[in-house]
């Protein structure tokens, strides 16, 4: 093998190492030099509370946006230990946006991910447990989708969600006016179901895909789950799917895809060169 490529695998096991075990400065100095070497240029956003970080990369004004929103991050650093501070340490739903390649691709972290908690006052560990999926939250993003709208003229947008992105992604989904599609990746759909799965304390303050079903049932989506994803399990994304079939049994919007040998936060890079710009349409057929 020649030279270029030990020095391509170097970097990348050394910004694999930084992302493992790193302090939060070097989470970000990883995630920043993923986008960069992908030619994604970054911004801070000002949205309602928080200051968000986005990653994008434009180059067709006026047509739609992929835009990928992040897991929940390094939430727990145990069962009962909270992180203090959520920054993921693989950062997935960004591996995933860098790998988009659509005319326009934005990637959105979640609240309190990335900048500085000196620089985010608001930020709290519950946004992070409990509130991960709060009105504010969805509030926040909401409207960093609508500033990178007004700066890069795009039309549709379709959501793209990784894990506790794809929870976040749903609810974008049934409150926007402009969503082509849903795409989520071991989304958590469901997180009622999700927290009695795992016997763990409800998400108090958080929002619940299912509660929507009604308006995302005519939405073209498809949720991807890993078949050794212990995490988000096919119970949840099948809890969200029966919400979904009581506003239309035969799901005619909606699909569920299996990938085989994917957990939880890995397998999915190689499956989404794959699925990532294939459109999705309603079932034209009667029933």
């Amino acid at each position: 093998m020649n030279t270029c490529f030990w020095k391509l695998l170097n970097s990348v096991l050394v910004l694999t190492l930084l992302a493992a075990c790193g302090s939060v400065s070097e989470r970000v100095e990883y995630a920043d030099n993923l986008a960069s070497e992908a030619g994604f240029q970054k911004s801070i956003i000002d949205a309602d509370k928080f200051k968000l970080l986005a990653y994008h990369h434009f180059t067709q004004p006026g047509v739609s946006a992929s835009i990928y929103l992040e897991g929940d991050g390094y939430a727990f650093k145990g069962r009962n230990r909270v992180s203090s501070n959520p920054t993921p340490m693989n950062p997935v739903g960004l591996k995933l946006a860098l790998l988009d390649g659509s005319k326009n691709v934005i990637y959105l972290a979640r609240p309190c991910q990335y900048i500085p908690i000196s620089e985010n006052p608001d930020c709290s560990f519950d946004y992070w447990t409990s509130r991960r999926s709060s009105p504010e939250v969805i509030r926040a993003l909401n409207q960093a989708i609508d500033i990178l709208q007004a700066r890069f003229r795009f039309t549709k947008v379709r959501l793209v969600g990784y894990s506790g992105g794809g929870t976040v992604a749903a609810i974008l989904a049934a409150r926007r006016n402009d969503v082509a599609d849903l795409r989520t990746v071991a989304g958590n759909l469901d997180i009622t179901a999700f927290t009695r799965v795992h016997g763990v304390t409800p998400m108090t303050g958080s929002l619940n895909p299912v509660d929507f079903a009604e308006r995302l049932v005519s939405i073209p989506q498809v949720h991807y789950v890993g078949t050794d994803d212990d995490i988000v399990t096919s119970a949840v994304t099948d809890s969200y799917m029966s919400a979904l079939r009581e506003h239309d049994p035969y799901l005619a919007c909606a699909a569920v895809q299996k990938v085989e040998g994917a957990a939880h936060s890995n397998g999915w890079e190689a499956a989404w060169g794959q699925n990532w710009n294939n459109e999705i349409k309603c079932s034209r057929a009667k029933h």
